[in-house]
């Protein structure tokens, strides 16, 4: 299976063209629009998270962003182990921290071979593969 971080738009965008069956995890802060992708016939299925991109609480003048929690990752090793395509493409606003996070535990899970942690274009959220980790039952650490 090939596994994809993008970012939002980039998502959006290539939903038109996909042309081999596809899987898509769909990463918004709460309260956020969500991702809108084409009617494509090789969109197998879409799990859809809401979490902002923290490691903890951050409290702003009238609100509150929350950091992940593990309830936030709900439903995940369901969809993981049920996946059956040939394309997981994992997104989120940027491409660069949550979505890279979730697809470096699915990686581990899967014993897929990317180097998400080694490559530059990510920053991996920990709290978000803490939380991954422990929906997935696995417990490696990256530093």
């Amino acid at each position: 299976m090939e596994l994809k971080i993008l970012s939002q738009k980039i998502a959006e965008d290539m939903s038109k063209n996909l042309d081999k069956k596809t899987s898509i995890i769909s990463i918004v802060c709460p309260g956020e629009n969500d991702a809108v992708f084409f009617d494509n016939k090789n969109i197998d299925k879409i799990l859809r998270l809401y979490f902002n991109d923290c490691i903890s609480d951050i409290k702003m003048q009238n609100t509150v962003l929350k950091a992940p929690t593990q309830d936030d990752f709900k439903g995940l090793k369901n969809f993981v182990d049920n996946l059956s395509c040939d394309l997981l493409i994992v997104h989120c606003g940027a491409g660069v921290s949550r979505s890279a996070a979730v697809a470096a535990a699915i990686n581990d899970y899967l014993n897929l071979d990317y180097n998400i942690f080694e490559n530059p274009n990510y920053s991996p959220n920990p709290t978000v593969y803490k939380c991954c980790q422990n929906e997935l039952g696995i417990a490696k650490t990256k530093d």
